[in-house]
């Protein structure tokens, strides 16, 4: 039975108490109360019985429970055992030896790195979210979440984009096969144009067959469209975009670049449906999405700021 938290907080109490408490045990309740967005109750048992201090999947768990009560300065302070490697060491050694996970400290590193730039970006602290996302991609190069932080708020300039995607040690981490595909993909997020940069033309002549097979990838497609938005081709990218939609209407990141389109080829009605057919369908939760990512997306807010 998948995604049913309510069932899987139930036994795990239950097996907690049978297996007195087992570190993998003891993770899985907590992450429970975490899905079944129970965070005081989390923390409380994160905190009462020092797990933070023994595992460092709970200090984790701790910190994304602070996040999720908006309380961004405890999140941080959790996470500054960072600067002590030695500490890092041992809890990563402690969860090795106690938990059969698939993550490894490779992730582990990435995901708190990763935790600490989207807090710090939410206190405003833009410099060090920064480093915070560039710390995750080098720690584990398929921390796509980072990079689209990166890429989508206008963190980083043109160059600034070629320069990170051309080092991250992409072929370290990946075997030949999976570099190629990953490259690529990346390479489709240097979005903004700059007639001084071949690393985005040279990345497509180089993986076509890549390029050939995932073409009708909804985010490949995106990307392809917004880079052609921000050359100026707004006809292009709203064709895009509408072959987007079509197969997935609420698409969050397509929504703010289908949107900006409009109002650049003066598309009114086109913009008056999209907002109402939401609306007539009654479909609240879709309608809010609608407007979080248009308002959340920097590149294309000053566009729909109508």
């Amino acid at each position: 039975m998948r995604h049913c938290y309510d069932t899987a907080l139930f036994w795990a109490d239950k097996i907690c108490v049978l297996e007195k408490d087992s570190i993998k045990d003891l993770y899985t309740f907590i992450h429970c109360l975490f899905c079944c967005g129970q965070y005081q109750r989390a923390l409380n048992i994160i905190k009462d019985r020092d797990l933070n201090q023994k595992n460092i999947l709970f200090r984790y768990v701790a910190a994304k429970c602070h996040v999720a009560c908006k309380e961004y300065e405890q999140a941080l302070e959790i996470l500054n055992w960072e600067g002590d490697n030695l500490g890092l060491k041992v809890l990563i050694n402690n969860l090795e030896n106690a938990v059969s996970f698939t993550l490894n400290g490779r992730n582990i590193k990435a995901a708190l790195n990763l935790l600490r730039g989207q807090i710090h970006e939410a206190l405003g602290c833009s410099d060090a979210a920064v480093e915070c996302y560039k710390s995750a991609l080098h720690c584990d190069v398929f921390c796509y979440e980072a990079l689209h932080a990166l890429t989508s708020n206008q963190m980083l300039t043109t160059n600034g984009e070629n320069h990170l995607i051309q080092n991250l040690p992409i072929y370290e981490q990946c075997d030949p096969k999976q570099a190629k595909i990953l490259e690529y993909i990346y390479s489709t997020k240097i979005s903004k144009p700059d007639k001084q940069l071949s690393f985005f033309e040279s990345a497509f002549e180089q993986n076509s067959e890549c390029g050939k097979y995932l073409k009708d990838n909804l985010d490949i497609m995106i990307n392809r469209a917004e880079r052609l938005y921000f050359e100026g081709d707004y006809e292009s990218s709203y064709n895009i975009c509408r072959k987007v939609l079509d197969k997935d209407q609420f698409h969050k990141t397509c929504i703010p670049l289908y949107v900006s389109s409009l109002v650049h080829l003066n598309k009114v009605t086109r913009l008056m449906t999209a907002f109402f057919k939401v609306l007539l369908e009654k479909i609240s939760n879709q309608f809010q999405s609608f407007l979080k990512a248009i308002i959340s997306n920097l590149d294309f807010s000053l566009s729909v700021s109508f």
